[in-house]
């Protein structure tokens, strides 16, 4: 795989305001036929809307056109119609298809009926733009969560602008929620919150920083693929797996903590990370997928190599240092500051010794590989707390 930013298509249209409604234009059912600037056709004895002009901005979809009723918006009805601003959907709509909404960069409201029973993929990606849905009361199959759509606890659709509060009543984000969000800066995920699934913040190219609670036991693949500003991440203390793409792309990722529970790595999970220097991998971790650490694509050369300057760090004998021999990366024991292959008291109070000069000023007498491996909890600093955990790790070990 190679290093590419998230394509977010867009066809730019006109943006003159016309009501779908605003006038009755009396057409014979057929494959392609036109109401009030909407484009549909007829299925038998139902209609399917299949598009619109692109000169609307404001749609009221009829729950019929001339005497035949409308039960489907269509796969691709409204792709990267840009001059869209709002839609009402009918009770009488029982599905929206795949990508029915993808890429309208202006949509802001959408109103649902209490008809709707099934909404395909990416029906609402890449709508950066989409601040309200409101979802008839009587539809037994969405409702709201705060601005958002929802599904029983599961969130759909993030609707709102730079700062995202998941509510409480959300125990599962789901594929593609927030994709393509690209006003998105933060999020405060709750510990209701379970399951994150695949693609879910993919392409939210303003999002800085997240925490995800220890409540979450599995994230999907590409859950942040392309969040070109993600510099720091906090992972759940209850992971099993970082799963493919999950980081790929994330070219300002600087800190990420990978926790003990976590025993595999995806393929390209952390592919093109090209700021994250170095990297702590647990010794929990017996599986590391295919450029899935420390790698990144050259153009030049049209492949992915090394991350220059990237330190790959762990216990010594894990398999993360054998991951990091056989890609030809420079591997430091974590902990061991002297180098001398084990990780004692004498490492701790090397650690100390440096603290106590950089905190009165003065530069760190560690080369670049000590500072790595003095840095016990990958926090970006040096301080008491890497000397405290380099003895406690030396205080268990010895005893194991």
């Amino acid at each position: 795989m190679k290093c590419t930013a998230l394509l977010l298509s867009a066809v730019i249209l006109s943006s003159s305001a016309v009501c779908c409604t605003s006038s009755v234009q009396t057409v014979n059912a057929s494959e392609n036929s036109v109401y009030s600037g909407l484009e549909y056709k007829v299925n038998g004895s139902t209609a399917e809307i299949t598009g619109c002009s692109s000169s609307i901005t404001a749609i009221d979809i009829p729950e019929k056109i001339n005497g035949v009723p409308v039960v489907k918006i269509g796969d691709n009805a409204f792709l990267g119609n840009t001059s869209l601003v709002a839609v009402t959907i009918p009770d009488s709509v029982k599905s929206a298809g795949i990508k029915a909404f993808s890429g309208c960069s202006s949509l802001r409201k959408i109103t649902i009926g209490s008809g709707l029973e099934s909404i395909g993929e990416y029906a609402f990606a890449n709508c950066p733009s989409l601040e309200e849905f409101v979802v008839n009361t009587l539809n037994s199959t969405y409702r709201t969560s705060g601005n958002s759509l929802c599904s029983g606890s599961k969130l759909i659709a993030y609707a709102g602008n730079e700062s995202a509060f998941v509510g409480s009543d959300i125990t599962v984000i789901g594929k593609r929620a927030f994709f393509g969000k690209t006003h998105l800066v933060s999020v405060v995920i709750p510990k209701t919150v379970t399951e994150i699934e695949d693609y879910a913040f993919s392409g939210c190219v303003s999002l800085k920083s997240i925490e995800i609670p220890d409540s979450v036991k599995n994230i999907g693949s590409s859950c942040f693929f392309s969040c070109s500003q993600l510099e720091s991440v906090k992972l759940s203390s209850s992971l099993t797996a970082i799963p493919e793409s999950c980081f790929y792309s994330c070219t300002k990722l600087k800190h990420i903590n990978i926790p003990d529970s976590v025993t595999e790595t995806g393929d390209s999970a952390f592919l093109c990370c090209d700021a994250l220097k170095s990297l702590y991998i647990p010794p929990s971790v017996t599986k590391i997928g295919s450029n899935a650490l420390g790698m990144t694509y050259n153009i030049r050369s049209d492949k992915n190599e090394v991350i220059t300057g990237f330190v790959l760090k762990s216990t010594g004998g894990s398999y993360a240092e054998k991951y990091a021999v056989s890609e030809n990366m420079t591997f430091a024991v974590n902990g061991d500051v002297t180098s001398d292959g084990i990780v004692d008291a004498t490492d701790a109070s090397a650690v100390l010794t440096d603290y106590s000069v950089t905190s009165v000023g003065k530069d760190s007498e560690f080369s670049d590989i000590q500072k790595l491996s003095a840095d016990y909890n990958s926090d970006g600093k040096i301080d008491a707390t890497d000397a405290s955990a380099v003895l406690t790790f030396y205080a268990a070990s010895s005893v194991g």
